[in-house]
């Protein structure tokens, strides 16, 4: 239902104050507030504010299916008969597609069904809402595509590497051949046949203890050996031509080619002694544009959850991580002040606390909304405008994860996908080859800062208000299934990643973990219960056998005693004397 038709058909009155249930984060839907008045979400009025609305109805506020349907008619008839279609295939299949989406937001925004915000304007969330269906339908294309090897490198393009990765001057001439022998002990990539062999020096001199070479000992040729032959492996392995990431191309020529890795860990010195000139140069290594993304993501994330407890368990679970899968990817490779100190404490905690301060304004603020053209000042209508890019009204949540077993294992499934979304930024980066600055990386994370929002608010009222949202809202559904698409590209196109085993020590702390949780999980909804409905039974069927025996002894005739207490007695009256 549309913001007019909402306030044609029964709402408030010029000046009159909404119903506290009638002010969620924006207006809930039709009905919600007869059933919260008596149902289970009865508790929730004393989390909304009040909001005091005169119902004005603007053009502003309408939907505007005509006009938007006459200016894409003319549009696409202008495309048709005037423009002179140009003669570059890939050119117009790039702008059918676009135009494609275009038409499709454009019905979206005009038909799709509201959310529960409403400001700046349902049109906004709606338009998201369609982004998110885009969005999807592009990773599951994506997800579709090929991933096997659709180039052979040649002996050519293995010299060119060879002499891209491998240093001439440090290890000589190196032998590389391709047949269809029998696997050698060097075998670096055994679908191709290629075979590595080891340089040998000119002049060969028997090894003596303590003998060291104009390179270094053995056990040092030993390892660089390996690192090189290591480096061949992947620069071979990223002359693979994949059908997923060079249709990227098409998006952006620029993608689609490998990355350099980057090592975030290295010296962790914080007041590096050697370097007299700048001794903090690892500090200031750190920081980067990355620090003020850093603190704004985790602000705008604590407004999506507004919960300190909640917020805290996933800041400090992503760094756990972060740990765990370091050897996977190097980007996760950080100095402990860097993950302990810059993240938790000063970009997440900083983030999280000025988002705490704003959840508490916005709790306390008085929502009080008048129409632009009811303002007689310019200052009061400027003000207005502002405001307009505020909520309607505010819900303080109260997830209470440990009140039921339905509503903990909700708060689980919640940080869970959270901590997916966050895995995937880096991974999505690594298999797909797109630098951490590039746009469509941007992009992405200001989709998720407008869509997780919404996501959490219709969470939160499928988990409060059960009778009342018995389906799961439409963003929050898209939003999971976009989580789970992005996580299984992750998987096809680089399996191998995500298959290297975890370090012994690392699986232990995670199995424990793991362990305990659910230890927490059994004794909290299940053993504890029935301990406590034990108790009350014993306790009720004790109090019943005392009652009993109370009734029974009255009808026996049972003379009160000493020990018995007092019956009432009843009090003299002026002038006459108790009665024996």
């Amino acid at each position: 239902m549309r913001r007019g038709e909402r306030r044609g058909a029964g709402g408030p009155r010029q000046g009159s104050p909404v119903p506290a249930g009638k002010a969620s984060l924006e207006e809930p839907p039709d009905g919600a507030t007869a059933g919260r008045a008596s149902g289970p979400g009865a508790g929730r009025r004393s989390t909304e504010s009040e909001v005091y609305d005169d119902g004005t109805n603007t053009f502003f506020w309408r939907a505007h299916t005509l006009t938007v349907l006459f200016i894409l008619t003319c549009v696409l008839g202008y495309v048709t008969l005037l423009e002179e279609t140009p003669r570059d295939t890939a050119y117009n299949t790039k702008r059918g597609i676009v135009a494609s989406i275009l038409v499709f937001l454009c019905f979206g925004v005009t038909q799709a069904k509201d959310g529960p915000f409403s400001r700046p304007h349902p049109a906004y969330w709606r338009f998201w809402l369609c982004v998110s269906v885009v969005y999807e339908l592009f990773l599951i294309f994506i997800l579709f595509q090929d991933t096997t090897v659709a180039r052979v490198p040649q002996s050519a393009d293995l010299l060119s590497l060879h002499h891209q990765v491998l240093p001439s001057s440090t290890w000589g001439a190196w032998r590389i051949s391709l047949d269809s022998g029998p696997p050698h002990p060097h075998h670096v990539c055994p679908s191709l046949h290629c075979r590595v062999f080891v340089p040998t020096r000119q002049r060969r001199r028997p090894h003596t203890p303590g003998h060291t070479h104009a390179f270094g000992t053995l056990a040092e040729l030993s390892r660089r050996h390996q690192q090189h032959v290591a480096s061949l492996t992947r620069a071979l392995a990223l002359q693979t031509v994949q059908d997923g990431r060079q249709f990227l191309k098409y998006v952006d020529p620029k993608l689609g080619v490998p990355l350099p890795e980057r090592d975030y860990g290295g010296n962790c010195l914080i007041y590096d002694a050697d370097n007299e000139s700048d001794p903090f140069h690892n500090v200031w290594d750190k920081l980067d544009g990355f620090v003020p993304a850093h603190f704004l993501g985790w602000y705008l994330k604590t407004l999506m959850i507004r919960d300190w407890w909640m917020c805290t368990i996933v800041s400090v679970m992503f760094e756990f991580l972060e740990y765990s899968l370091e050897h996977q990817l190097p980007n996760f490779s950080e100095c402990w002040w860097d993950h302990w100190i810059m993240d938790v404490l000063v970009c997440n905690g900083l983030g999280i606390y000025c988002g705490m301060k704003t959840l508490e304004w916005l709790s306390l603020k008085t929502y009080k909304w008048q129409g632009l053209w009811n303002i007689p000042t310019y200052k009061g209508k400027m003000k207005r405008i502002a405001f307009q890019f505020t909520p309607y009204s505010w819900v303080r949540f109260e997830w209470k994860p440990a009140s039921s077993l339905r509503r903990w294992l909700a708060v689980c499934g919640i940080i869970l996908v959270f901590l997916l979304a966050e895995l995937n930024t880096f991974y999505l980066k690594f298999v797909l080859w797109m630098p951490p600055e590039h746009y469509l990386v941007l992009l992405r994370l200001v989709f998720f800062v407008n869509v997780g929002g919404v996501a959490m608010r219709e969470i939160y009222d499928f988990m409060d208000d059960p009778k009342l949202h018995k389906k799961l809202g439409q963003q929050a559904w898209l939003v999971a299934a976009i989580t789970v698409t992005e996580l299984l590209i992750v998987v096809k196109y680089d399996p191998h990643t995500l298959t290297l085993s975890l370090p012994f020590y690392i699986s232990q702390c995670w199995t424990l973990g793991s362990v305990l949780v659910l230890t927490w999980t059994v004794w909290r909804f299940f053993l504890r219960d029935i301990t406590l409905r034990y108790k009350e039974t014993r306790r009720q069927k004790q109090q019943s056998r005392g009652d009993q025996g109370r009734a029974g002894g009255d009808v026996d005739g049972h003379l009160p005693g000493p020990e018995d207490p007092p019956g009432p007695v009843e009090p003299e009256r002026a002038g006459v004397p108790a009665p024996n």
